[in-house]
């Protein structure tokens, strides 16, 4: 389902924007969502590793007055293939200007050969012309306020952590489509998938 939480009766979609947007390029009728409490849900930051011909040049073009440094407080860090960090020092002020500075960002990496994502924490450059691209984490509050300025993230800067995260749950497309919701097949549905859940507590690797 779509992750999202209540702001003002409506809902601010935290994970699944490219599925919200498939979905609604065909016409469905409705979309599944799991509404999570704001308690609930935390975000960290994903590092994108990147294969690019012009190697970390390709953002380092950008002015952000670069200085070699790794803090996890700038803006955005680059680690090269060669070993040397660089950090951005030109804080932005606002929440719109740091929004506008991650952009330029990406579009000097738009014609990469590779983007991957990874954990912080796991992630190295990956030979000649590889680079490590990292962000500082987006606060809730930061995602609720640019959403209400219509901006969205793009993927690989925000990993969002929800306690009781539902995954794979393969609604079937018919259900999504039909003019009126067959109430009993969706109980069915939903009924199936509870005998089929399994709750993890422990650090999951999950390969689709």
């Amino acid at each position: 389902p779509i992750l999202c939480v209540a702001v003002d009766s409506q809902y601010v979609v935290l994970d699944g924007t490219h599925r919200l947007a498939a979905l609604n390029s065909i016409g469905v009728q409705r979309i599944p969502l799991q509404v999570i409490e704001r308690e609930d849900v935390r975000f960290d930051t994903w590092a994108n590793i990147v294969l690019h011909p012009r190697g970390c040049a390709a953002v380092l073009e950008t002015p952000l007055g670069w200085r070699r440094g790794n803090d996890v407080a700038a803006a955005v860090r680059v680690l090269s293939s060669d070993g040397q960090s660089w950090q951005s020092s030109e804080p932005p002020t606002t929440l719109g200007e740091r929004y506008e500075m991650i952009m330029r960002v990406l579009t000097g990496i738009e014609d990469a050969d590779e983007v991957r994502r990874s954990a912080p924490s796991l992630a190295k450059p990956d030979g000649p012309g590889s680079f490590v691209l990292g962000f500082r984490a987006w606060s809730l509050d930061d995602v609720i306020e640019l959403a209400r300025e219509h901006k969205r993230l793009y993927s690989g800067l925000t990993r969002v952590i929800a306690v009781g995260r539902i995954l794979n749950l393969r609604v079937p497309l018919v259900m999504l489509q039909d003019e009126e919701l067959d109430q009993a097949a969706w109980s069915g549905f939903i009924a199936d998938a509870k005998r089929r859940t399994r709750v993890y507590d422990e650090p999951t690797i999950l390969v689709e």
